[in-house]
């Protein structure tokens, strides 16, 4: 009778150490699979970070050299009316910067003094990217100063 008690003593330990081992074993395969979905969200979201951050310097490529722009104008505020935009911006100090220049689609403005503000008229119901850039006495121009429309539709409004 001691002899089966300690058959039983020892199924019984058996199946301790069997069921810690299926617990771990379910406890790695939980923690694999929840793993396994970070990882499906984590790659793509690593090659799309290394594929888009691949040429940023392209951005500014342009503008790296030993050349002196002319500085660009500040605060540029755009309100819009009927078919109409009042650019107004801050001039930058000093003497370098000569004329401004206002740029939209294919339309260049050229002014022939340091003016503070325009008017556009005659505007579609478009948005516009408008771009104002100070010029130096060698036609030198500035990095922009941006801004986007949208004229109104409607009068009075």
């Amino acid at each position: 009778m001691l002899l089966v008690k300690v058959d039983e003593l020892k199924l019984n330990t058996a199946n301790c150490r069997l069921t810690k081992l299926i617990l771990a074993h379910g406890f790695f395969l939980t923690n694999y699979m929840q793993m396994k979905k970070a990882m499906y969200c984590i790659i793509p979201l690593l090659i799309i970070i290394t594929l888009g951050c691949d040429n940023m310097e392209d951005n500014y490529q342009h503008y790296k050299s030993n050349r002196i722009y002319s500085p660009k104008v500040i605060d540029l505020t755009a309100d819009v009316g009927y078919r109409t935009a009042i650019l107004e911006w801050t001039n930058p100090t000093g003497d370098i910067a000569k004329t401004i220049e206002i740029e939209y689609d294919d339309v260049v403005i050229k002014s022939i003094e340091m003016i503070e503000y325009y008017q556009l008229t005659d505007l579609e119901l478009k948005g516009y990217l408008i771009s104002v850039f100070t010029v130096d006495l060698h036609g030198n121009r500035s990095v922009p100063a941006q801004v986007y429309i949208f004229p109104s539709g409607e009068e009075g409004s």
